[in-house]
């Protein structure tokens, strides 16, 4: 039951997509002494996870996993590990153990290297819950992928670490995603989502399901602040929902009958597995997989003319919807349905407590049209073409529970936040030629200058700050800050890393340009901001020059019917050592192509790879490369030490 089709509100913002802005100097929990609270994305040489932490302080429970050693000392970021679980609203100490408990399960799920790595397509399992096409109806292998990636997201959101080398470069903007708010119905599910309350229950998808119950076990928000999922009373209290340990011991105490029927191996890890897959920031959604959602299928009942019009929950609906062919569509649905995730993963860790694939319920049913989205839209105009007319029944069409619920809001895929950056939101720089003088990895690629510090993405702060709802527009520096004093000294050295503070010299106007449309900017976050930034300078905008690593003076990505994201750069002449007067850095023609093949460039590289010089002596260098006759011949630029390679 999941989230949808966008991350627009993240505020990634994963995510929802959350990046919290956290500004203050509050304390973080009432036993914990936090480093200086830090401004978002402010360089500093050791920044603490806590320091982009959301406010526990007033939570029932502290966060899990701690965040405090078991001396009391904070853990120090290098240790940092894992998605924190926090807020717990509505839970008492059962719940938290519970959900806790569950957590930990989800782990051991997502562990099975049957789902992320290898794979066996070709088994009964993959076939009957993936889908059995074969030829142009069968499974690609971009598809496979992107199964496979989801499963290595859920791994991951347990294991991943918090900072290089498997982590991301300080100062972590990631940090902000990995917090999950849980929340345990019904005080913490204030809107009656669950169905727990007296009220009649608001589903977060829309209507329930005719003929359904309108209880769900569970229901996520990847559209919050923090991504969210909240549990309803049957996760806590239907004996159908055991522990994942429970559901293992009851099916090897059983029968074979009983341990062939998958049924049998409902457990609450299922149910937190299928809500992980929702949040969409941690699943890489929709960058590296399409969103995941709940699938609806309309099929036969086999009572007479009716047809059923469920989301595909349970084994048995799983199943039918693999059963769909069509052209070009193998794995389509199967892959955006989480169920599927949720069921699949069981069946790997069975086998890893030598349990055999439970190969009931058996399902031969198809589709009778192309399968919709949990809201009931196409996917894709082709599917509009597939419409069964025959009247949709009442009455459950097996003994099980299926959640009539949706359990995630969604929107429309075709607005909406993060998705909007997709394959037809290209980067445009008409003037390449146009060169601003900034390597790509200043403006985009943090990593640590030469004092120890850290520093940023030259948009961050401003996409922490974005409104999709008002134009917004910017002058920083090459921190990012909007500081920037315009400078007038020359640039130092340009040796890797690059280092912002060598670029004072330079402004960065950045921009939002909403569409003046009803989509109102379509829910812009700091997630969609950050990819359209990260967009444009992984394109040819972002790698022009000599040696293709220097941005364009001005760029942008539009996307459409929502709004164009834009930066441009200024800066003050930069006087060359001959020639002409200087040109400003915003008309300076790229440098005459170096032949980097040419032995004459491997000598010159040689060369000044033995050089004496000291590593700080840029004349000493400057001078070593005029005078020798490799670099002079091979037409190295000699005149800063930046240029030399």
């Amino acid at each position: 039951m999941h989230s949808g089709y966008s991350l627009a509100t993240l505020s990634r913002g994963l995510i929802g997509c959350f990046l919290a802005l956290y500004v203050g100097a509050t304390p973080i929990a009432k036993d914990i002494e936090l480093p200086d609270a830090l401004l978002p994305r402010q360089s500093k040489a050791n920044p603490n996870p806590l320091d982009y932490a959301p406010d526990f302080s007033k939570d029932p429970f502290p966060p899990y996993p701690a965040v405090k050693n078991p001396d009391g000392s904070l853990i120090e970021p290098k240790n940092w590990r894992g998605t924190r679980l926090f807020g717990w609203k509505g839970c008492d100490g059962s719940a938290k153990d519970i959900i806790i408990e569950a957590f930990n399960d989800v782990h051991k799920i997502a562990s099975q290297e049957g789902l992320y790595k290898n794979v066996d397509w070709n088994s009964q399992a993959a076939r009957e819950i993936w889908g059995h096409g074969t030829g142009n109806k069968a499974i690609p292998d971009n598809v496979k992928d992107q199964i496979k990636q989801i499963y290595q997201s859920v791994e991951q959101v347990y294991d991943r670490w918090w900072t290089p080398p498997f982590g991301p470069a300080p100062p972590w903007f990631w940090w902000r995603y990995l917090w999950i708010r849980v929340q345990c119905s019904p005080d913490g599910d204030d809107s009656n989502q669950c169905g727990d309350k007296p009220s009649p229950p608001q589903c977060p998808g829309g209507p329930s399901t005719p003929g359904t119950s309108t209880g769900i076990e569970a229901y996520s928000d990847p559209l919050e602040e923090y991504s969210k999922i909240t549990f309803c009373n049957i996760f806590f209290k239907s004996r159908d929902y055991p522990s994942l340990g429970t559901a293992i011991v009851n099916a090897k105490r059983n029968n074979q009958g009983y341990q062939k029927d998958l049924w049998n191996y409902q457990n609450r890890a299922r149910v937190m597995f299928h809500e992980i897959t929702h949040l969409d920031s941690f699943m890489n959604a929709p960058s590296k997989s399409p969103y995941v959602d709940d699938v609806k299928i309309k099929y036969g009942t086999g009572k007479g003319s009716g047809r059923h019009n469920e989301r595909s929950y349970g084994p048995n609906n799983i199943k039918i919807l693999a059963n769909y062919e069509a052209v070009g569509k193998g794995g389509f649905y199967t892959q955006r349905n989480a169920d599927s995730f949720a069921w699949y993963g069981m069946v790997e860790y069975l086998k890893s407590q030598g349990i055999n694939y439970p190969s009931d319920p058996v399902e031969a049913r198809k589709p009778t049209q192309a399968p919709r989205r949990g809201d009931g839209k196409t996917f894709s105009v082709s599917d509009d073409s597939s419409v069964d007319t025959n009247d949709d029944v009442d009455e459950t069409a097996d003994e099980h529970l299926i959640p009539g619920c949706q359990d995630h809001p969604i929107q429309d895929s075709a607005t909406f936040g993060d998705l909007t950056v997709n394959q037809d939101a290209q980067p445009s720089c008409p003037d390449k030629d146009a060169l601003s003088g900034v390597p790509y990895n200043v403006f985009y690629g943090g990593d640590q200058t030469e004092n120890g510090d850290y520093w940023t993405n030259v948009f961050d702060d401003f996409c922490m700050a974005i409104d999709g709802t008002v134009n917004t527009n910017w002058t920083v520096d090459a921190h990012g800050k909007q500081n920037n004093s315009n400078k007038t000294m020359m640039m130092k050295k340009r040796t890797p890393p690059p280092d912002p503070d060598h670029y004072d010299t330079f402004s960065f106007h950045l921009a939002w340009a909403k569409d003046n449309n009803e989509n109102n900017g379509c829910g812009q976050t700091a997630l969609s901001c950050y990819e359209a930034f990260a967009k444009i300078i992984d394109s040819p905008c972002g790698h022009q020059g000599g040696e293709s690593n220097v941005i364009t003076a001005a760029a942008s990505l539009t996307l459409p019917d929502c709004g164009t994201y834009s930066y441009e750069v200024t800066g003050p002449d930069v006087p060359k050592p001959q020639g002409p007067p200087p040109e400003t850095l915003t008309t300076v023609q790229p440098p005459t192509p170096v032949d980097t093949t040419s032995p004459a460039y491997s000598s010159c590289i040689t060369d000044l790879g033995a050089s004496d010089c000291g590593p700080k002596d840029e004349q000493c260098l400057v001078d070593q490369c005029k005078a020798d006759k490799y670099c002079q011949e091979c037409k190295i630029d000699c005149s800063t030490y930046g240029d030399i390679p």
